[in-house]
């Protein structure tokens, strides 16, 4: 039997909507320099067969929540050795966060298998 768990990602200091304008440009650098930001651990994870990963791109980037979890330990331990699938939710100029985010799963060893837009 085939089971699916939603897991969203979660920042520990909600980002507001809609954004201020001064707000949203001084995420500029953190989103760019792959800084991230403190999340919510997942609740109730377990060991998968397939993780489906879907972000947004922040200026040409995974956004600084998804950045965020994929530098936690949390994710080092669940994408390890793991297949990925990447879902993007983007019109345009999403290759540059693709790429990023290839080096991401690189690092945690995880296996990208492929990637829908």
């Amino acid at each position: 039997m085939l089971k699916c768990d939603l897991r969203p990602v979660k920042p520990l200091s909600p980002y507001p909507y809609p954004w201020p304008f001064y707000t949203f440009f001084n995420c500029f650098p953190e989103a760019v320099g792959l800084d991230g930001c403190p999340v919510e651990n997942l609740t109730e994870t377990q060991d998968y067969d397939l993780i489906i990963l879907g972000y947004t791109v922040w200026f040409l980037s995974p956004s600084i929540p998804i950045t965020g979890f994929l530098k936690s330990p949390q994710a080092r331990t669940l994408f390890k050795n793991k297949p990925v699938v990447t879902v993007i939710a983007c019109r345009d100029m999403w290759l540059i966060a693709q790429e990023k985010m290839k080096a991401i799963l690189e690092g945690l060893e995880a296996r990208l298998l492929d990637n829908v837009v």
